[in-house]
């Protein structure tokens, strides 16, 4: 436990014995081209990975599509041939037939009607899926800008520093004000305003039992001295 309030905890680029770039030791100095030729490996190798894993995720996708296409087939025949069966029984009855062509146009009606709905959340989903994904390369994006315009100062590795940025899991701003703190030695402090530019309030009332935590939880917990 600290003898007063006046010792801070430093960002990434803290040595083991908690000492940032203020203190004694100084940092490793790498050249310039070699910094660079580390980030775009760094950044070539996460690209990599993402395209490898989207190409994956796409491939189920399309096998999934397969399976459910030809059950889909297997269970419109089936129900062809029912109706066929039905009709066929109810030919001579004069009463009886209309009522079974009845129920198989409503039924008709009822799976398209199912059809379309379904298609709609399909489209709902799919639709919610590129905004969370742009929403991700936003938020990477912002990371390594941030992680490029402090990583010097704070004695780290572009790479590094970005990775560890987006593990925060804070908004664009929230993350750039711990990137300039730890540059500066000094503590974070959690958000005062949310996304929007509005007053901070906590996601969750919740305690770690469940639930979202909110980012002033996360940094919190990242930065136990607040």
């Amino acid at each position: 436990m600290a003898q007063d309030g006046s010792e801070k905890q430093a960002g990434p680029g803290a040595s083991a014995g908690g000492q940032g770039t203020s203190g004694d030791k100084e940092p490793e100095l790498i050249p310039v081209e070699e910094a660079e030729k580390r980030a775009q490996k760094a950044a070539s190798d996460a690209l990599a990975k993402a395209g490898r894993d989207a190409k994956a995720l796409e491939q189920k996708g399309k096998d999934l599509e397969t399976r459910e296409g030809a059950l889909k087939t297997e269970l419109e025949q089936w129900q062809k041939e029912r109706d066929e069966a039905e009709l066929a029984a109810a030919r001579d009855d004069a009463d009886r037939l209309p009522l079974v062509q009845e129920k198989q146009a409503l039924r008709r009606k009822e799976e398209e009607l199912n059809e379309k709905e379904a298609k709609l959340e399909r489209d709902k989903a799919q639709h919610q899926a590129e905004l969370d994904e742009a929403a991700t390369t936003k938020k990477q994006t912002g990371c390594w800008k941030i992680a490029q315009q402090y990583a010097e100062a704070i004695g780290a590795e572009v790479g590094e520093l970005a990775v560890k940025l987006k593990e925060l899991d804070l908004d664009l701003e929230a993350t750039e004000k711990v990137a300039k703190a730890w540059s500066e030695g000094r503590t974070p402090e959690p958000p005062k305003v949310d996304k929007d530019g509005n007053p901070f309030k906590p996601l969750s009332g919740r305690t770690s039992g469940g639930g979202e935590k909110s980012q002033d939880e996360r940094l919190k917990e990242r930065y136990p001295k607040m």
